[in-house]
């Protein structure tokens, strides 16, 4: 990635899949985890915390204070959960702002 000036900074567990010795080595990397499903962000942690059906369900009633959504690609490619996902994010857009995730305010 890095030979491509793309500089990672953003880490996802698969399968939300973590443990000790993958939080050690993200903060050896500097990378923010995104792999947990619960808790406020912090300096090294960016919860996620809702999947697409969950947010398109969550943005008719009142919000958490905190909303990380995460989609997969294939969800792009079906246009019925394509058109959720726009719908999802547009409400969302207008209930919220959105946190700067510059790299120099995730440190």
């Amino acid at each position: 990635m890095r030979s491509q000036r793309l500089a990672p900074q953003y880490f996802c567990g698969g399968g939300w899949y973590t443990d000790d010795a993958v939080r050690r080595t993200l903060s050896e990397l500097a990378l923010v985890d995104c792999t947990d499903r619960t808790g406020p962000p912090s300096e090294r942690a960016l919860p996620t915390t809702h999947s697409l059906g969950q947010l398109a369900r969550a943005v008719l009633g009142p919000l958490p204070p905190y909303v990380h959504a995460y989609f997969h690609d294939y969800d792009l490619l079906d246009a019925t959960r394509r058109r959720a996902l726009v719908v999802a994010l547009t409400i969302l857009g207008r209930r919220r702002a959105q946190l700067e995730l510059s790299a120099d305010s995730a440190r």
